[in-house]
């Protein structure tokens, strides 16, 4: 792989800007429409009760799937493992808790597909074709290979492949052997 392959950009997309400008403007719109004909429907102290039960549901299910996705997360990294899956869901997690911070129905359900686990399979999905489908690269680096952890020689080291004094090292990566 060459290094124009290793740090191409994404294709640029003029719609995206006026698609969150409709999208700023037109939500609140649908979901006051929304809230209107469900307080109509079943009246203002039901609607307001489910808006409080949303509430207090969606404050719990970010907590216990907050911290369930930054373990799960954490698990991948310390073990060497591709963590792809895990933050897609911590990233799911944290859009559906900005999802709860809006007003509204709408959002409230979509957030709710968002933290709850059997329902997150479905935007995971989507995420996934999405990050394809851009260009972006969604895999780290992990591979199932060895991870050494460890420490550099030289404490005025710089991350970007010299040293101080500019020695650079090459080597090589090699696949881990298995063994039959």
């Amino acid at each position: 792989m060459n290094s124009a392959d290793q740090h191409r950009t994404p294709p640029r997309r003029p719609w995206v800007i006026p698609a969150v400008l409709v999208a700023m403007v037109g939500m609140p719109i649908i979901e006051i429409w929304a809230l209107i004909r469900i307080g109509g429907w079943i009246g203002f102290w039901p609607t307001l009760l489910v808006i409080l039960v949303l509430t207090g549901v969606g404050g719990w299910l970010i907590s216990r799937e907050g911290r369930k996705a930054w373990r799960a997360l954490s698990d991948a990294v310390s073990r060497g493992m591709d963590p792809g899956p895990e933050l897609t869901d911590a990233v799911l997690v944290l859009l559906g808790g900005i999802l709860l911070l809006l007003p509204g129905f709408l959002t409230d359900v979509v957030a709710l597909v968002f933290l709850l686990p059997f329902t997150r399979a479905l935007p995971r999905l989507w995420l996934r074709k999405l990050t394809r489908r851009s260009g972006w690269k969604t895999t780290t680096g992990f591979r199932g290979g060895t991870v050494i952890t460890g420490e550099t020689a030289d404490p005025t080291y710089e991350h970007g492949g010299a040293d101080a004094a500019g020695t650079v090292i090459e080597g090589e990566i090699e696949p881990p052997h298995r063994e039959p």
